[in-house]
């Protein structure tokens, strides 16, 4: 995956790299979302903005906190509309890797109509 600009950010300047550290994981304790939810959150933000080098990262942070592949899947398939195939592809491609150094295998999510209820 590569350095992550926090990463220098740590290296360089520590003590504004931990009022960072600090802020996220305040804002991660909070009850009114569970972690896995603000994860995902935050991987739809990432592919959004176009952030590659954190979006294999929270993928990676989604999963460890409880997100199936077919969650990240469905999600990043949903992206497609709104962020644009370049944006939601190589997220794709980010997720494949991931899913790859979690052995995880992604399935095929099967797409149907919805009922007329």
């Amino acid at each position: 995956m590569g350095r992550l600009p926090t990463e220098s950010i740590q290296a360089l300047m520590p003590e504004f790299g931990q009022v960072l550290s600090d802020f996220a994981l305040s804002r991660y304790q909070r009850p009114t979302l569970d972690r896995k939810t603000r994860a995902l959150c935050t991987v739809s933000a990432l592919v959004a903005l176009g952030e590659e080098p954190y979006v294999a990262n929270w993928i990676n942070n989604a999963i460890n906190l409880g997100a199936s592949t077919e969650e990240i899947t469905e999600l990043l398939g949903q992206l497609v509309f709104y962020v644009g195939l370049p944006k939601a592809g190589r997220a794709f491609a980010a997720a494949e890797a991931v899913f790859a150094a979690h052995e995880l295998i992604m399935t095929n999510i099967e797409v149907t109509e919805p009922s007329e209820d």
